[in-house]
């Protein structure tokens, strides 16, 4: 079997076992390599290390089964580089590290769209939503005072999650959904349409991903705000410091 491997930025084809165990030698803060085998290994697609501080290694694997959204991805952090080492030694000889005590991240790094038959739940949602909106107002989609439950809301998050389904790199650009929302317009009505889709937005890239990007965060503080001003609710105050809870990044953070 053949494995591409990835080092930070540089891509190496056709790696050796002698190259794959020089490069973990060179592993300092920040740096990463990352096993692709040309092949599944029983269902796992790659190996990944990181080096992080204080010489921790974190390590994670996945595996894919058939159907949309069918994957499992462990991980774990030891300090232990020869213990790290031998997973990859191990892995390319085509045997997989026994996983019984990694931490199962896949909950969290799956998507979680609306489905019609089953309704807005915390089941069917991101973890991180399920942890920081736990009023029932954000699981309604008859509450007008809620992200889904107005009909410019429930119509962006449909929107919102076509937008993330055309692309796994949209996730990062919900602000381009929403830039034509964010004219000021004189008029209370379309005020309160344009607001309502961005909160929408806004909380619908939570639901489905579990973190929001740091512009689109500054731009539904904004609308909360608004929208408080002009209809008075506390389902938007409690929004307002629900934010301020959910995971943010930046661009190429």
């Amino acid at each position: 079997m053949e494995f591409t491997l990835h080092y930070n930025e540089a891509e190496f084809s056709h790696i050796s076992l002698d190259g794959l165990k020089e490069l973990f030698q060179r592993l300092e803060d920040e740096d990463y390599i990352i096993l692709i085998p040309s092949e599944p290994i029983a269902q796992s697609v790659f190996l990944q290390v990181k080096h992080e501080q204080s010489n921790n290694y974190h390590v994670e694997i996945r595996l894919e089964y058939e159907g949309e959204n069918q994957f499992k991805q462990y991980a774990i952090d030891t300090m232990d580089v020869s213990e790290c080492e031998q997973w990859f030694t191990n892995y390319f000889a085509g045997e997989l590290p026994n996983v019984a005590n990694w931490h199962d991240l896949t909950d969290y790094l799956k998507t979680y769209y609306y489905d019609a038959e089953i309704g807005l739940s915390k089941e069917q949602v991101h973890p991180n939503f399920a942890k920081i909106c736990t009023d029932d107002f954000y699981y309604s989609i008859s509450d007008y005072h809620s992200p889904f439950g107005n009909d410019q809301g429930f119509d962006a998050m449909n929107d919102t999650e076509s937008f993330l389904k055309m692309e796994e790199e949209n996730m990062y650009y919900i602000i381009h959904l929403i830039a034509e929302e964010l004219l000021d317009s004189e008029d209370v009505v379309e005020q309160t349409l344009q607001i309502q889709k961005v909160i929408s937005a806004g909380f619908c890239s939570v639901k489905v991903n579990g973190f929001i990007m740091r512009d689109t965060k500054e731009h539904v503080e904004e609308a909360l705000l608004k929208m408080n001003r002009l209809q008075p609710h506390s389902n938007y105050k409690t929004m307002l410091v629900d934010l301020q809870k959910v995971e943010m990044f930046d661009y190429g953070s």
